[in-house]
């Protein structure tokens, strides 16, 4: 559902994707920004073992909050997601939301490809002059 957006299937301000957006939160947070895939005790999988939040599914919120207008939300996301990368600045699969640990495939190029696109997005300014990039860069007007 956070992929509808940035496929251009429905504009992400949209009231509708704004209250999913709130609910996917809610339902699958796992606490800090992290998302879950989906809640493996509801929907089992079959495979055995932890299922940890999923980062691509947490970079997409990161987007979604960008194009709602929810700037701060965003960056702060996207900050505490780029400081859970490894001492070479990749990012796993999954990571375990009590614990920290990398779970799954590591490095995992999903997700480190979409936070290079989101660190485009919000740019290397310094933090005075930094909002106002990324309110060019995800497309909002200045006020």
């Amino acid at each position: 559902m956070l992929t509808l957006p940035l496929r251009r299937v429905i504009k992400a301000d949209h009231p509708y994707v704004v209250a999913t957006t709130r609910a996917i939160s809610e339902r699958v947070g796992a606490g800090e920004g992290l998302l879950y895939r989906y809640l493996s005790d509801e929907s089992p999988d079959g495979i055995a073992g932890h299922e940890g939040a999923f980062l691509l599914c947490s970079f997409w919120l990161v987007d979604n909050l960008a194009k709602q207008g929810r700037l701060d939300e965003a960056l702060e996301l996207y900050d505490s997601l780029c400081a859970r990368a490894g001492t070479l600045g990749l990012l796993p699969e999954e990571i375990d939301p009590s614990t920290g640990a990398f779970l799954g495939n590591y490095p995992q190029g999903l997700q480190s490809y979409r936070r290079d696109l989101e660190r485009r997005q919000f740019g290397t300014a310094p933090e005075a002059s930094r909002r106002g990039e990324i309110k060019r860069a995800w497309g909002h007007k200045d006020q």
